[in-house]
């Protein structure tokens, strides 16, 4: 991982190795360890009665709930040639990916004391922030978020900046966990990044504190819905502006009477 990964960075999130050959099969066999076990928890698979390593030629990052007990791994290959860059453990009877916010349980307090949770897609996203020393910084398991996360989100009192991928499938999902997180009452700004894909990529690019400007000037949620509604709509079509005014008034049930009174106005 040569992203300015360092051996801190490596063993604050105890990021791991899985080979090939079967190894951690190989470890339970030696230890006459639960086979079918390892099957349940994600760690091994299996084709009728023969059981085989789930994860195989790449790198271990382990995921922990929110009170930080680990609960299964993401699987990042390294090998050029591997289809899937990323496997996920599958549900299991202690990893459930919608009650669990990647990072949450390290990141709590730093954002308590700033005020601020940032909300990221990916926990590579994650790494490499607090590699640059952004540790204030949560990830998504996937593009949707429950409400067991938003509570989560909640407890901490901080104001949640979204920070998803830049490209047109980001758009949609930061409209739809926006909209989630936003009906729940919480202060929500946005980030949509110009120049690279994600914020791994970004800092790579362009550094952290270009990144930490763009988190420092995150626009509120429903500015951002306000100009996405927009973007598809040719304003001087009488249709066109009728409908983008109805989803405009529609998008401003959950806003305070002040809020309203602006975005009506604009």
């Amino acid at each position: 991982m040569s992203r300015g990964i360092t051996d801190d960075i490596i063993n604050k999130f105890k990021i791991g190795l899985s080979p090939g050959n079967n190894e951690l099969l190989k470890y339970f066999e030696n230890k006459n360890a639960n086979l079918e076990m390892g099957y349940n928890l994600g760690l091994l698979n299996k084709s009728g009665i023969d059981y085989y390593d789930m994860f195989v030629n790449r790198v271990m990052i382990p995921i922990h709930d929110m009170q930080g007990n680990l609960v299964g791994y993401t699987g990042r290959a390294y090998l050029k040639d591997e289809k899937n860059k990323y496997i996920n453990t599958k549900d299991t009877i202690i990893y459930k990916k919608s009650n669990i916010l990647f990072n949450y349980y390290n990141a709590k307090d730093q954002a308590r004391l700033e005020k601020t949770m940032i909300l990221v897609e990916g926990n590579m996203d994650v790494i490499s922030m607090a590699a640059s020393g952004i540790s204030n910084v949560c990830a998504l398991m996937g593009v949707a978020i429950s409400k067991v996360q938003i509570d989560a989100l909640k407890r901490l009192n901080a104001k949640i900046v979204l920070l998803l991928d830049s490209d047109s499938a980001g758009d949609a999902a930061t409209i739809k966990v926006g909209e989630e997180i936003y009906k729940e009452g919480l202060d929500l700004r946005v980030v949509r990044l110009s120049g690279a894909k994600d914020p791994d990529e970004y800092i790579r690019k362009f550094g952290k504190e270009k990144l930490l400007d763009n988190i420092k000037h995150a626009g509120k949620y429903l500015d951002y819905k306000v100009a996405y509604l927009k973007e598809s709509k040719n304003l001087n079509n009488i249709d066109d502006l009728t409908g983008y005014v109805k989803e405009v008034i529609a998008s401003l049930e959950n806003a305070s009477e002040l809020e309203k009174e602006v975005v009506i106005a604009k």
